[in-house]
């Protein structure tokens, strides 16, 4: 499993986990897609929703689920699987989020 850690102020957890660190959808979606050619179906997204400052360059982070949602339907990354937890100050972001996550079966811890 792949991890990926993505906000654009707080920093990664100290824990036994390897974080890939990200501040924009379009970077986080960019290394997803390259991995899951590569063969990683299993990503663990612990996500923020406001992107703040980077918000010009994929716009808030709910977009990350967006994107994969979209290429899933295309036919692409047919088989990924997605972990998300999320640490948004923002309630009604993260029921945005969930709601993207429970419609493609997606794992909420």
């Amino acid at each position: 499993m792949l991890y990926l850690w993505i906000d654009d102020i707080r920093k990664k957890p100290n824990d036994d986990k390897t974080w890939n660190v990200f501040q924009t959808v379009n970077d986080t979606v960019k290394f997803i897609r390259r991995r899951y050619k590569e063969g990683y179906t299993d990503f663990y997204l612990d996500l923020d929703h406001d992107a703040g400052d980077y918000a010009g360059r994929g716009g808030d982070y709910i977009n990350i689920l967006r994107d994969i949602e979209t290429y899933h339907a295309m036919g692409h990354m047919r088989n990924i699987n997605l972990t998300c937890h999320f640490h948004s100050m923002n309630p009604v972001g993260i029921q945005n989020m969930k709601a993207v996550c429970e419609k493609n079966g997606w794992k909420i811890v």
